[in-house]
């Protein structure tokens, strides 16, 4: 059990990694023309928010996978893939929501 713990844990992590980097392309775009002064802080904020995102998913979903497969005795792959799936949607959903809050509080115009 533990391993497929594990390996739903990275799935979620390598999902939202690949979210994350395409929503870093979608932000330089954005930004093109932005001051380098003004862009550095939104950058710095916007991977220390990759980060933990990452690690709050991941744990999440590999605690939400094993507490789904033991209480509802599912089989370990609908659980997983069924948390891998939410889990992955939320943190992407909560990195383009955390993008456009930087945008706001930085002042980025």
């Amino acid at each position: 059990m533990t391993a497929k713990v594990i390996a739903v844990a990275v799935s979620t992590a390598l999902l939202i990694l690949a979210a994350a980097a395409f929503i870093l392309l979608m932000l330089m775009i954005g930004m093109n023309g932005v001051q380098e002064r003004k862009a550095t802080p939104v950058f710095i904020g916007y991977l220390l928010m990759v980060g933990a995102v990452v690690l709050i998913s991941s744990t999440l979903s590999g605690w939400g996978s094993k507490k789904l497969a033991t209480r509802m005795q599912w089989p370990m792959l609908a659980a997983g893939t069924l948390s891998v799936l939410t889990v992955s949607l939320a943190g992407a959903l909560a990195l383009v929501a955390g993008c456009f809050l930087l945008l706001v509080v930085l002042g980025v115009q």
